[in-house]
């Protein structure tokens, strides 16, 4: 029987581990135990070839899909099987780079926003010789999971900017180690990076945003925003909601009718996942929308996703950079820029896979980055 052995650590943006007991974990097979991006610094380059991989909770696939091999992968939860509950779920490209091969393996139980923990009758069958996840710690799962399948848990974590967050980046890194892929890790937190580099070159805009419609664990209307919005952040333009002092910062929130029309922003961006619902009740009431100047004015804009099954990370960027194309039309930066050659270029980088006017074609993408005619789409 292997050696059953637990020491969890509280997730930390720090990349390397300190003041533990423990010496550095030795090359070959990790020690039964969960991992956090805090054992950076103890996990060798050169660790057991793992070949039985399973991904579990909002995330985990995403990340995996990034950095591993998707041919280790023994199982997938339902909703990622292309099958059952992933089918018609919202964009994320990471399952539309991936769903014919994610067609062909095991259930590794339900998953979904409703189904946030493990199965683990099923679990215990499939014999994985590694889990990853995105549970979180406190709930004992990860610890569960130690015990009673005898392997390794890598959990990963995600920070509260994204795309751009270095707790995400540690995550890559955690991945890159325990499966000998830290090349690809490097690679993509490279890219992610020098995008960063080149969005901190822009100024400040002088107008006013909003995002609305940003799925939450399931879909929301116009007034399901975010405070604290990572893309308009790095986009560098003014997010209207995060003058609402009584709303908790960096998170998605809900705003009231009244709160909109008073912040009553110059231009509004419509996250697809949501549209459905605002299109229904903007076609059945029309004037209590076009008392918002960037409706009436018809300044809207679709974004991708932002959130499916957590955040769509490439969409992320995506985002950004379509964002500040329109707040800073006139910098350099987006003169000469093809947009659509870019978020192919952003694909790439994270799914390997130029697959932008695949997702465009999707029914609930809005037809990509557009800028939209609400009255046209409630014909």
């Amino acid at each position: 029987m292997k050696t059953r052995f637990l020491f969890i650590l509280m997730l930390t943006p720090i990349l390397v581990g300190c003041g533990r007991e423990e010496g550095p974990i030795q090359p070959g097979m990790l020690q039964n135990r969960v991992y956090t991006i805090s054992d950076l610094g103890y996990i060798p380059d050169n660790v057991y070839n793992y070949h039985r991989v399973i991904c579990l909770g909002a995330g985990a696939l995403r990340y995996y899909s990034y950095i591993g091999d998707i041919n280790k992968l023994i199982a997938v939860e339902n909703i990622d099987s292309g099958f059952t509950f992933g089918v018609g779920q919202a964009i994320r490209p990471y399952y539309d780079a991936n769903k014919s091969h994610f067609a062909t393996l095991a259930s590794a139980g339900i998953g979904g926003p409703a189904n946030q923990f493990p199965d683990m009758e099923t679990l215990i069958m499939l014999e994985p010789d590694l889990v990853v996840s995105f549970y979180d710690n406190s709930k004992g799962y990860n610890t569960e999971m130690v015990d009673k399948l005898e392997c390794p848990v890598i959990s990963l974590s995600q920070g509260m900017d994204g795309v751009f967050d270095e707790t995400t980046m540690a995550s890559f890194l955690l991945l890159g180690k325990v499966f000998n892929r830290t090349d690809r890790a490097t690679s993509l937190i490279n890219y992610i990076n020098s995008q960063k580099f080149i969005l901190n070159s822009l100024e400040m805009s002088a107008e006013t945003y909003y995002a609305g419609c940003i799925g939450n664990w399931g879909k929301t209307n116009l007034y399901g925003s975010y405070k604290g919005f990572p893309v308009f952040k790095y986009a560098k333009v003014t997010n209207v909601v995060d003058s609402l002092t009584e709303l908790v910062d960096n998170k998605q929130v809900v705003v009231t009718k009244e709160q909109l029309l008073d912040l009553n922003p110059d231009k509004i961006f419509i996250d697809s996942s949501g549209a459905a619902n605002f299109l229904a009740d903007y076609k059945n009431d029309k004037s209590s929308y076009t008392v918002l100047d960037a409706i009436e004015n018809k300044k809207t804009y679709s974004l991708m996703p932002y959130n499916a099954y957590y955040t769509n990370l490439e969409i992320q960027l995506m985002s950004t950079f379509y964002v500040a194309s329109i707040a800073h039309k006139d910098d350099d930066l987006f003169k000469n820029m093809n947009m659509n050659e870019k978020f192919d270029e952003i694909l790439s980088a994270f799914v390997n896979k130029k697959i932008y006017s695949e997702l465009c074609s999707r029914s609930d993408s809005l037809g990509g980055y557009n800028k939209i005619d609400l009255d046209e789409l409630v014909k």
